[in-house]
């Protein structure tokens, strides 16, 4: 962890590699995700929320850690075999996509088709896919106004009572149960009820 922080300080993207190169060849991709990536930029943001360093600082690693997600989302060859597809996206104003990038990369590792849509992506225009059966992912990261979180679901509930939606939360938002509504605590608990099938 301390090694990527030194990265973003410095800017020294010859370090960035080796130690990103390092991480990949000794506890691979998923487990650098889990184990380094999330405690990294926790303390990134920490550092940026008290004045220690600036947006570019964050935006250094924060980029730098897309562009090597998107690249193994390249590289993995998937037979899509699933019968559902994932329509994966950020609610409107939410445009911390690393998890999301991570988990697409899951997805695919396990042969699901996706649709990736991204960063504030609107509710009212999921609303095409509503005459299908799909499964929708989606992160809450950001504290937003009370209510957010239930207002959003509520909507997708209802506007796509054909579809299953999870949900993954940062903190524990959502005050309410939908009918096709699941919320998911982290990506490690998504993993686990991917990889049992048990969704």
């Amino acid at each position: 962890t301390s090694k990527f922080i030194e990265t973003a300080l410095h800017f020294d993207q010859k370090l960035f590699d080796e130690t990103y190169a390092r991480c990949l060849k000794e506890i691979g991709f998923i487990n650098f995700y889990k184990d380094i990536l999330i405690k990294t930029m926790n303390k990134i943001s920490i550092l940026f929320l008290n004045n220690e360093i600036t947006s570019a600082n964050e935006h250094f690693l924060s980029e730098n850690i897309r562009i090597k997600i998107s690249y193994e989302i390249s590289q993995q060859k998937s037979k899509e075999d699933s019968k559902k597809q994932w329509v994966v996206f950020l609610p409107e104003n939410e445009y911390h996509d690393i998890g999301l990038l991570f988990t697409s990369l899951i997805l695919k590792k396990n042969n699901q088709k996706i649709i990736y849509l991204g960063q504030n992506t609107t509710r009212e225009s999921l609303l095409q896919f509503n005459k299908k059966n799909n499964n929708f992912l989606l992160f809450l990261n950001t504290k937003r106004r009370e209510g957010f979180a239930d207002k959003l679901c509520s909507f997708l509930s209802s506007k796509l009572p054909l579809s299953m939606i999870y949900i993954i939360e940062k903190e524990k938002v959502l005050t309410k149960k939908y009918n096709n509504t699941k919320s998911i605590e982290s990506i490690d608990k998504f993993i686990s009820l991917l990889e049992s099938e048990a969704i």
